[in-house]
């Protein structure tokens, strides 16, 4: 007969690394809705300064101010389009891992089960 501790640790265990996983999942989700505010937010601030340049006449030095805080919001915008992409890439490769490990937990659990079927199949032979 197996120790049913031991059996329950293992379980617990199991649960307990699917648990941690799904956080970190979770928190990366986070981050990547966070980023996505922060890129809306820079698309509208860079959509009114867009609009107040068509709707305004500025001074050629205030167009020059202008421009560059555009050429620099454009800047942050790529940025933070790369930061999204490699957060995309992250959750992708991590939704892979957690996808294997789950399916290896499922193989250890199965193999587990097996041994403990024959474990108790010989104890029930003597």
């Amino acid at each position: 007969m197996v120790d049913p501790y031991l059996r329950e640790y293992l379980q617990e265990l199991g649960e307990q690394q699917l648990f941690d996983l799904e956080s970190q999942r979770q928190e990366l989700k986070g981050e990547k809705q966070g980023k996505i505010e922060q890129l809306r937010q820079l698309q509208q601030a860079k959509n009114q300064i867009k609009l107040f340049f068509t709707q305004t006449e500025i001074s050629s030095h205030l167009q020059i101010s202008y421009k560059n805080m555009l050429e620099n919001l454009n800047q942050e915008l790529f940025q933070y389009m790369q930061e999204r992409a490699d957060l995309e890439d992250e959750q992708f490769e991590f939704d892979k891992r957690l996808k294997s490990l789950r399916s290896q937990i499922r193989e250890v659990t199965e193999k587990n089960q097996k041994i403990i079927q024959q474990i108790e199949n010989s104890k029930q032979i003597e």
